[in-house]
Order: structure tokens, then C-alpha cells, then sequence
């Protein structure tokens, strides 16, 4: 996509290459002109209508470099302002660098932590589960070493029998 100054360019290049053609052709006339006669470059310029053509050719480019001109002078504020736009977007860019940087370490730093919390947690659960299982066995245990036992109502328990207090019933 070709901007303003791009076409400018273009043009101005188009226009050089014209204007070079046209020194070419006039350098060899002059010379055709001094080979057929003895004419010098003034008397070729006071031929009127050779100077007139040349004079309102002269004030054509004039004109036509006047308003590309114009148009460069017109895209030069605008230039300056998207150099300091790109100069604060590339700022802005290192800013956002060094803080994605900055999140990416954190990042890492919460996996490790996550790991480490998952590792203590994958202990704790196991130590949970054989805990479970310890608390099982002692009631299994307990129940085992209840299950003869018999029960009496009505009986009244007395905190300080012994064995000989408890034969003599």
C-alpha cells in the first residue's frame, strides 16, 4: 500500500527522469544546431518561440516541484508525530516486556510453590488415611476385647472394689 510520500517519491523520480530526457534532447539540438551552423546558444535563445516554450516549461516543473513541495511540507508534521508515536509504542513495548518477564517468574514461582503444596498435601492425605486406619483397628481392637463381657443392670458399680471385694459376691 503506497502512502503519500511513497507516491511522492515516485513521482519526483518520474519527474527527474523526465527532466533529464528533456537535457539530453535540448544538449543535442544545441549540438545539431552549432553542427549545421555557426549558431552560439544566444542566437538559439533569441528565437522566440524556442524561448517562451522553454520559459512556460520551466514555470510548469516550477510549479509542479512547488506543490510536491507542499505536499512533503505537509507530511513532515505528520512524520514527526508518528516518530514520537513509535518512540513511546516501543517504550511502551519494553514496559510490557519486562512486566510479562516479571509475571512469568512469578509464574514459575507459584508452580514451584503449588508442587511443593502438592507434595505436602499427598502426604498429609496419606497420613489421613493410615490415621483412619489406625482408628479403625483400635475400635475393631476394642470391640474384641469387649465381647465376652456381660453387662449387668441394676447392679451398682463401686469405684473402689478391688478383686477381694469382687470374689466375695
Amino acid at each position: 500500500m503506497l502512502t503519500e510520500a511513497d507516491n511522492a517519491t515516485n513521482h519526483e523520480e518520474a519527474d527527474k527522469s523526465k527532466e533529464k530526457l528533456a537535457r539530453r534532447s535540448e544538449s543535442r539540438r544545441k549540438k545539431r544546431m552549432r553542427a549545421q551552423g555557426s549558431q552560439t546558444d544566444d542566437e538559439a535563445l533569441s528565437d522566440g518561440e524556442q524561448h517562451e516554450h522553454g520559459c512556460a516549461m520551466c514555470n510548469t516543473k516550477l510549479n509542479d516541484t512547488q506543490g510536491k513541495l507542499d505536499k512533503l511540507l505537509s507530511v513532515l508534521p505528520e512524520k514527526h508525530d508518528l516518530k514520537i508515536q513509535v518512540a513511546k509504542l516501543e517504550k511502551e513495548k519494553e514496559e510490557f516486556k519486562e512486566s510479562l518477564e516479571s509475571t512469568q517468574a512469578d509464574v514459575e514461582d507459584l508452580r514451584e510453590q503449588a508442587s511443593v503444596a502438592a507434595a505436602k498435601l499427598k502426604i498429609t492425605t496419606d497420613k489421613i488415611v493410615k490415621l483412619e486406619e489406625l482408628e479403625r483397628r483400635v475400635v475393631k481392637q476394642e470391640c474384641f476385647n469387649r465381647r465376652n463381657n456381660i453387662k449387668f443392670f441394676g447392679i451398682s458399680d463401686n469405684e473402689q472394689e478391688s478383686q477381694k471385694t469382687q470374689k466375695q459376691f
